[in-house]
């Protein structure tokens, strides 16, 4: 259990990356982390993208950004933002550990047109990172099915 001194784990302390889900599942939230994960995107063009105003979107930015799902850097006067790779794998990661097989082929089939010959679960990460590495060089936290 946290201290009153360390905040709480951003995973809920039993390894299920709660905060992050919670993070995701505000619909504007949503909507800009959908934005942001088809390319690093600015501050103006993710604002002309979702149709969201200025100051609700610094202040749900702001919000994904303090839960580890998007990173900032600035270029002159632009704020970028992209999204965290490892923040996304921890909640697929969760999802598919709640998720029978069977399941998880549904919903591949469906987002590929049934072209999905098998599905392959993601491997468990290692002390060391190794995992979560390989899945970053095999294209991101959703690669979990094996694509004709």
């Amino acid at each position: 259990m946290a201290s009153a001194s360390t905040p709480p784990s951003p995973s809920g302390g039993d390894g299920a990356p709660i905060e992050l889900i919670k993070a995701i599942a505000h619909p504007l939230r949503y909507e800009i982390l959908s934005c942001v994960a088809r390319g690093e995107r600015n501050v103006g063009e993710i604002e002309a993208a979702t149709g969201i105003g200025q100051p609700t979107l610094s202040q749900q930015l702001s919000v994904l950004r303090n839960a580890g799902l998007v990173s900032a850097r600035r270029e002159a006067k632009l704020v970028f933002y992209a999204v965290e790779a490892e923040a996304l794998e921890q909640v697929c990661s969760a999802f598919q550990a709640i998720c029978p097989a069977e399941f998880q082929g549904r919903i591949v089939a469906k987002l590929t047109g049934g072209a999905v010959t098998s599905v392959q679960p993601l491997p468990a990460n290692t002390q060391d990172g190794s995992d979560t590495a390989a899945l970053r060089r095999r294209g991101g936290a959703a690669v979990f099915a094996k694509l004709d």
